[in-house]
């Protein structure tokens, strides 16, 4: 469930990560099962869900702050949301912290050398923002905030500088104040192409890296008062700063911008990029045996019927099959929405009261949903898509009617929506839990991978066990070894591209700054050996 989903697919996938946290916690199925059923996260999901380890500082902080809230093995986290989407964390393993004497040598070298760790950096800023009384403004961060809107992802962006509420206070470091425009020009200046990232986000991480810009602005010009280490530490951090920036000016944003350099990349070595034998399939996916049964004869039906379509009956007077006024606007709607959504298809079905003999209310009750479909026809419905039927008395809602009200209940016409869309089918099955069944359309590769043991290799339709779930599939195609498309390579393709234009800037620099080697120095290293006389 990541940034830029619709809320209705927050919604679905919100209730899909409670449900199978529901499993687990009652124990009605098994981590591996759950992962290999519904992890969107291929990489880890080969591997039973496991990540490598890691550290504070590494991962978005919700989900560090239910990770290092796990204490014991085994143990699984409630739900947990992050820009990436919804989590649910099993600690595997616990790695303390070593005693200091072992860990002492690779301390000091985080420390003094690495100036580009997260830990230097973390602990850096961290640091100064105590020491130098760092003091947000809630109220004009939320302003500043509220400026963004969707130029920012496109990287055109402004705002109006003559507002003077811009001029007040953002945050102060010491007694200094910072101001929301300084921030806002910032913002401005700073602003590149971030296609699929929200307008908040990027002003986050945009107002995360002027504060701790600032704070290194601050110390930097307290230097005097500081000592010479620690003067050292903020030129490493600068030069690590810079180094990252040239990385991502020379190789990491220019692969991504220079979209013909990366295509022709791939054009010189697609031999590079092929699939193996493939095949392509859809996969009709049931947690159980009973489910898919349904789901198959569902299918041989070819239309599903709408459950959360909910439209009003219609009532029409004793013997009478006449439409009423209020029930033609009833009726209106229904051509409105088959007008609208052309995958549809609508069930009259009428209904009398239990006056009269049964083949005259079978009668009555054919008229009463054929006027209804009439009318329905008349509004420009194919005729084809709406279907009258007639129940007579055999659908009573009031059984022992006695009153004109009780008996006017039972005079009646309902309306049934069917879709053909497949959409519809996996509402209907999913209306009691979002994890009965999916459907998915695939090309799977050939390899020892489970997915591509458990089909068959021939075109057709077939049953499978998969991922523990029993399936319903549909081969439609065996598809040679062939060179990937540009689109399908692209992931692969950037990495490597990334790779080359690092070596060619590598190559750039030294033969603009060759190495000087002070051969002297060398020789002073090198022991001489020990000659005996």
């Amino acid at each position: 469930a990541a940034e830029g989903m619709s809320q209705d697919d927050l919604g679905k996938a919100e209730t899909k990560i409670k449900e199978i946290h529901d499993k687990l916690t009652n124990n009605t199925d098994t981590w591996e099962n759950l992962v290999r059923q519904f992890s969107e996260e291929p990489s880890s999901a080969k591997k039973g869900g496991a990540l490598p380890p890691f550290t504070t500082g590494k991962m978005q902080p919700a989900f560090e702050d239910a990770a290092f809230a796990l204490k014991d093995i085994g143990q699984i986290s409630s739900p947990v949301k992050t820009p990436y989407g919804w989590h649910i964390i099993k600690l595997l393993d616990f790695k303390g912290i070593d005693d200091y004497d072992k860990m002492r040598t690779g301390l000091l070298t985080k420390v003094q050398k690495d100036s580009r760790s997260e830990l230097n950096r973390t602990s850096l800023i961290k640091k100064l923002k105590v020491e130098n009384m760092f003091k947000e403004i809630i109220k004009a961060k939320e302003l500043a905030f509220t400026t963004a809107d969707n130029l920012l992802p496109e990287g055109t962006w402004d705002f109006n500088e003559a507002n003077k509420t811009f001029e007040a206070p953002l945050f102060t470091i010491g007694t200094k104040p910072y101001s929301i425009l300084e921030f806002l020009k910032y913002v401005r200046s700073s602003q590149v192409k971030r296609a699929g990232m929200s307008p908040r986000r990027i002003m986050e991480q945009t107002y995360s890296k002027f504060t701790d810009e600032k704070n290194l602005e601050y110390e930097e010009s307290r230097l005097e008062v500081k000592n010479d280490e620690f003067r050292r530490l903020i030129g490493e951090y600068k030069e690590g700063m810079l180094l990252f920036e040239m990385m991502d000016k020379m190789v990491w944003s220019k692969s991504i911008e220079d979209t013909s350099g990366l295509r022709s990349y791939w054009i010189e070595h697609k031999d590079k990029y092929q699939w193996k034998e493939r095949l392509e399939a859809t996969i009709y996916s049931a947690i159980d045996s009973m489910t898919l049964a349904r789901v198959i004869r569902e299918m041989e039906k070819g239309r599903y019927y709408v459950s959360d379509m909910a439209l009003d009956n219609i009532y029409y007077d004793f013997a009478k099959f006449t439409l009423r006024n209020d029930s033609k606007l009833i009726l209106d709607k229904v051509a409105s929405i088959l007008n609208e959504s052309k995958d549809l298809t609508m069930d009259v079905e009428a209904h009398t009261d239990s006056k009269g003999t049964d083949q005259r209310n079978m009668n009555l009750s054919k008229k009463r949903a054929e006027s209804a479909r009439d009318y329905i026809v008349s509004k420009g419905i194919d005729k084809g898509r709406v279907n009258a039927i007639g129940f007579g008395e055999t659908k009573l809602l009031v059984a022992d009617a006695k009153t004109n009200e009780e008996h006017q209940k039972n005079r009646r016409s309902t309306f049934s929506a069917y879709s053909s869309d497949l959409n519809a089918l996996v509402k209907l099955i999913n209306k009691t839990s979002s994890l009965n069944f999916k459907i998915m359309e695939k090309k799977i590769e050939k390899g020892d991978d489970e997915l591509s043991r458990a089909i068959k290799w021939e075109i057709g339709s077939q049953y499978a066990r998969i991922e523990n779930r029993w399936a319903y599939v549909v081969v439609k195609q065996l598809l040679p070894p062939m060179v990937k498309t540009f689109e399908e390579a692209k992931g692969e393709v950037t990495t490597d591209y990334q790779k080359y234009l690092e070596d060619l800037w590598l190559e750039e620099l030294r033969k603009a700054y060759p190495p000087i080697i002070n051969e002297v120095e060398v020789k002073s290293l090198v022991k001489q050996p020990t000659t005996v006389q």
